[in-house]
């Protein structure tokens, strides 16, 4: 590992200059090529510190819009799965056994990315639990409908 050479004294200064201007830690050292570490160094030595309510608003904004994401995602794969259940009668009667435990497998492995969509959701009172319990009950009767079919089984512990 090499260590990177000492800063200049103009760099040292335009640090302190840009941190002053109110450009972030991030844009300091893209623009100077140093870390955001040297960066916070230098700019703390010279007095300054960095306004960290924006980071934690940007930070705050970017769960929400992610939790906004998740949902529509949830949303989606729900979709599909209600849409492949509606089918299953249609595909049971003229699928072998092969193409059933690959459909199962499929669905359970779609229900397993919802439940996990709709639990990182960081939002609280969205009604994830009770949906959590309904996708659980939904692999309960995906094995229910194929019992006696030899198609195997298929679970969600996650739920």
């Amino acid at each position: 590992m090499t260590i990177p050479a000492p800063i200049t004294a103009e760099q040292r200064d335009r640090v302190a200059q840009l941190a002053r201007e109110g450009m972030t830690r991030n844009a300091i050292a893209k623009e100077i090529g140093i870390s955001t570490s040297t960066v916070s160094k230098y700019a703390h030595r010279a007095g300054i510190s960095f306004n960290r309510s924006k980071t934690a608003a940007a930070t705050a904004a970017v769960q929400i819009d992610n939790a906004a994401r998740r949902e529509a995602l949830a949303s989606k794969i729900l979709t599909k799965l209600d849409t492949a259940v509606e089918a299953i009668d249609v595909t049971k009667a003229s699928a072998g056994a092969r193409d059933m435990a690959h459909i199962m497998r499929s669905l359970a492995a779609a229900s397993r990315s919802f439940a996990d969509a709709t639990k990182a959701s960081p939002l609280k009172d969205t009604g994830n639990d009770d949906i959590r319990v309904l996708v659980g009950a939904f692999l309960s009767n995906l094995n229910a409908t194929f019992e006696g079919d030899n198609y195997g089984t298929v679970g969600n512990e996650d739920t």
